[in-house]
């Protein structure tokens, strides 16, 4: 990022032609999109939707077929509590659209979840998934995953590096 400020929180896209590269960074971010943390989900139909925030909202839109360009505006996730949100992680279980996330309420980030019955809601946010560190440890980002029918979460915080 440079120096002034002037690309804070934008997205940026590397390809490959393969999954473990090498990548090459595109010389531009994503148009329409401002925020952090991205995650990308791929439905069932192939179609893919990016999901991004950092702040009070967190934002939803599908892509296009490129993989690096947007369909239409980012719409903002509604009915999420209230407070600072970040690093949504979409996953899809039994027909159900998860919309996952860090939260803080107050002081450390909780993970939260919100369902609904498509890739870009309406979601209704039922509650906590993993409880916020006591000590004060800030980030706690995560993943779901299903690994031979069972299903984990993945999450860390910066309790190791400090």
């Amino acid at each position: 990022m440079p120096k002034d400020d002037s690309n804070f929180r934008n997205i940026g896209v590397a390809i490959a032609d393969n999954p473990e590269g090498p990548f090459i960074p595109q010389e531009n971010y994503m148009k329409g999109v401002t925020g952090i943390d991205p995650n990308v989900f791929v439905d069932d139909d192939g179609r893919a939707y990016l999901y991004y925030g950092g702040g009070e909202n967190l934002y939803g839109v599908e892509l296009n077929d490129d993989m690096v360009s947007v369909k239409g505006k980012p719409i903002v996730i509604q009915k999420l509590p209230s407070k600072y949100k970040e690093g949504p992680f979409v996953f899809k279980r039994k027909g159900v659209y998860y919309f996952t996330f860090p939260h803080s309420p107050d002081g450390s980030e909780e993970i939260s979840y919100a369902m609904g019955k498509s890739p870009l809601g309406p979601f209704n946010y039922k509650g906590k998934v993993l409880e916020r560190w006591k000590d004060g440890c800030w980030t706690n980002h995560h993943s779901f995953v299903e690994y031979k029918n069972q299903w984990y979460l993945f999450y860390h915080s910066m309790d190791v590096s400090g």
